[in-house]
């Protein structure tokens, strides 16, 4: 699967070796993980800001996160379907990038459920998803047999 991280878990799993860092390490492994230019450059702002990041630590966060994710440029029209005009970029963010889903721990996003036909996904319910994605693979496969 392709999953868009927003910010928030990225930032979560960077900083704490908690349930974030864990499904970043999964993913890695298993799924394709997504990363807008805006959601990388607003990560590293964070960092900078927030957490105090050194400009030498912040170059080897992004480095690593470039290493680990398919990139792309943020291009087209906003969605006005947030309104937090971050979010939004969000939203095209996971719209671009064919994601499979978006995870999250923004209540504005998370209230949203779906954004065109992409699930939003809470970082503890990612388990649970990925579990109806395989299910529904295994009896999709199952009745091709039949």
């Amino acid at each position: 699967m392709r999953i868009l991280l927003d910010t928030n878990v990225w930032i979560a799993g960077l900083i704490t070796r908690g349930a974030c860092a864990e499904l970043i390490d999964y993913c890695l492994s298993t799924h394709q993980l997504v990363i807008s230019d805006w959601i990388l450059d607003e990560v590293t702002e964070k960092l900078a800001t927030r957490f105090q990041y050194t400009p030498d630590r912040i170059r080897e966060v992004e480095s690593w996160i470039l290493e680990i994710s398919e990139h792309f440029q943020l291009e087209g029209t906003l969605p006005s379907v947030s309104r937090d005009v971050d979010d939004n970029n969000v939203l095209l963010s996971a719209q671009q990038a064919q994601a499979d889903c978006l995870i999250s721990g923004d209540k504005d996003l998370l209230d949203l459920e779906y954004f065109e036909n992409i699930p939003i996904l809470k970082p503890s319910d990612f388990w649970g998803f990925e579990d109806q994605q395989i299910k529904s693979k295994i009896d999709e496969e199952d009745s091709d047999v039949e």
